[in-house]
């Protein structure tokens, strides 16, 4: 998820870097390609009067076909090296001396799989980031096992918060990539009253530097 601009009171959209609007370019090529055609090229009188519903049927059936599961395309946006490197020494400490390739690193959340190329090229190897339903898995109880949750999560909806309880649950190390105002929601303030205050568990806040 290329860095996401903050967005304001969830209602925003974030800012994506040239990659995933290349991305977003892509992923509606077919339905732009439509769009253009003469009325004689499409198919059937219907098709041309209902051309904006025919246009929403093409997008969800090529995101069906992307995606198992439902998901926001604002939602879609892979995030920088640079994140990674500034939790690099919090992920050292985690591990206690260890090798990195031994820490394993559980992003539930699946873009286009590049948080296993940047975490890779510092040394962590060990990372489980893979194209299926988050939720799903922790309804059926079928979630890795992993040693720290790393992840930039979807803004939309109420993803964070679900999140959050699973962070909570798993009484395991966490960091998420979010913006400010997730301190100011009400079911941030659920966990800092209702959570436990053991380190793995409290949430603490950390901004980059060079903001």
């Amino acid at each position: 998820m290329e860095r996401k601009r903050e967005r304001e009171e969830e209602g925003g959209t974030p800012a994506c870097d040239a990659q995933s609007k290349k991305r977003r370019h892509k992923k509606h090529k077919k339905k732009d390609k439509a769009k253009d055609q003469p009325d004689e090229d499409l198919e059937g009188e219907e098709v041309v009067t209902a051309s904006s519903s025919a246009h929403g049927r093409i997008a969800q059936e090529e995101e069906a076909e992307e995606y198992s599961y439902v998901t926001d395309d604002a939602d879609h946006c892979e995030t920088p090296l640079d994140a990674y490197e500034h939790i690099a020494v919090l992920l050292d400490r985690v591990m206690s001396g260890k090798a990195r390739s031994s820490l394993r690193i559980y992003d539930p959340y699946y873009c286009e799989g590049g948080v296993v190329q940047r975490l890779g090229s510092l040394g962590f190897t060990n990372v489980y980031n893979r194209k299926e339903d988050f939720y799903a898995a922790v309804a059926q109880g079928t979630t890795p096992d992993f040693d720290v949750l790393v992840t930039n999560p979807p803004y939309s909806g109420d993803n964070i918060s679900r999140l959050l309880d699973f962070c909570l649950a798993s009484r395991k190390p966490w960091f998420l990539l979010v913006p400010n105002w997730v301190y100011t929601k009400s079911y941030y303030a659920r966990i800092l009253s209702g959570g436990s205050s053991t380190s793995t568990s409290r949430p603490r806040s950390a901004t980059s530097i060079s903001r």
